[in-house]
């Protein structure tokens, strides 16, 4: 049987939102069908350490990691090091820790800009089920619009799932194994289509990996997150 962990991240904008405003606690509550064997939030780029460190007695289930506290050896660990970022670290720092550290299995990645109130412990299992099935198959996210047509469908589909190239950090569940592998210095023309703010990213460096390999996402037909939550963050007092 896998193990699968849990993970949401959080930034200097969005903490409090997560933590003081009971988003994590929401978000966790959607998936009680799931035991989940690590629950943990990646915190990323918050200058106030105390501020965010009081927050976490009320947390006692989960464990809070800190995407500076090593990023040197971090990267290392997946050949990489600070200066294949000159810009954009930390929009990828936090998944490349969250990687780091688990060791379960599967991983389910919430970025705390992301609504998953349309999602269920169903995703999760029909998910895993079809990575399950296929080597080739690496990553599950939901869907992130309603039109067939804006997703990128590279092999046949099924009646649950699109099968496509492209991916989104956002939010995914990953086969950690093959992620933890050196899988991040390949180069392909469609990945320059992400924005240049953020660099060689995490999410371009996936991307390229999978079209050079021919290896592929899944798309759950029958999910949709709302990406509109980042708007929320972005313009409240933090």
């Amino acid at each position: 049987m896998y193990s699968i962990a849990f993970q949401m991240s959080c930034y200097e904008k969005s903490y409090q939102h997560v933590l003081k405003n009971g988003i994590l606690r929401h978000n966790l509550s959607l998936f009680q069908d799931i035991d989940f064997e690590e629950k943990t939030v990646i915190v990323n780029n918050v200058s106030n350490h105390d501020n965010i460190k009081s927050l976490f007695k009320d947390f006692k289930d989960i464990s809070f990691i800190f995407s500076e506290k090593d990023p040197e050896t971090v990267l290392n660990f997946f050949n990489l090091s600070l200066s294949d970022f000159p810009i954009g670290l930390y929009y990828s720092i936090q998944h490349f820790t969250g990687i780091y550290y688990t060791q379960c299995d599967y991983l389910f990645h919430i970025s705390e800009d992301c609504g998953i109130d349309n999602l269920d412990s169903n995703f999760i299992k029909e998910s895993i089920d079809m990575l399950e099935s296929n080597e080739k198959y690496i990553i599950a996210m939901p869907r992130w619009c309603t039109d067939d047509n804006a997703i990128e469908k590279t092999e046949p589909e099924n009646d649950k799932f699109f099968i496509q190239y492209g991916f989104t950090d956002q939010i995914y569940i990953i086969k950690t194994k093959k992620f933890k592998e050196d899988i991040y210095h390949y180069h392909h023309p469609m990945s320059e289509r992400y924005p240049k703010y953020g660099g060689e990213c995490f999410e371009k460096k996936i991307d390229s990996f999978m079209r050079c390999n021919k290896y592929y996402g899944i798309v759950h037909k029958n999910y949709i997150y709302d990406s509109k939550c980042y708007d929320v963050i972005i313009k409240s007092e933090v």
